[in-house]
């Protein structure tokens, strides 16, 4: 079985200003020192939603994107915010991004402690242990 995965680096939005391009980045430090900024890739979900994949420095100078290991985000204009915790794949990520976006009770710009607080309620109902 062959599977293929298209990652985005980029969104646009039209409106009848324009055009908004919105082109989040990652930064890594690798095992050298040196820091290395550039395109995030994601998976777009549905309008602001995506999932990403986990990133991660690889030695002294590789980075290393973990296609095991998904989190959810939102992607919108200037807001850009990844949720703090990677799941074990990407159906679960969506899933929360899904169910994170729909509950009236949060927000992408609650703090740590709330999502974290929200995950304790959604994830034993879905497989997932906080």
């Amino acid at each position: 079985m062959s599977t293929f995965l298209k990652l985005n680096a980029f969104t646009t939005e039209h409106s009848r200003q324009g055009v908004s391009v919105t082109n989040p980045s990652v930064t890594v430090e690798l095992g050298n020192g040196t820091t290395v900024e550039f395109p995030a890739p994601f998976v777009p979900v549905s309008g602001y939603l995506a999932v990403v994949p986990a990133i991660s420095a690889d030695g002294e100078t590789g980075v290393r994107a973990d296609l095991s290991r998904w989190s959810p985000a939102y992607i919108s204009g200037r807001l850009v915010v990844v949720f703090p915790v990677h799941f074990s794949d990407q159906a679960t990520a969506v899933r929360a991004a899904r169910a994170f976006d729909a509950n009236p009770d949060t927000s992408w710009t609650d703090s740590f402690d709330q999502k974290m607080a929200w995950l304790r309620e959604w994830g034993p109902e879905n497989g997932v242990r906080p």
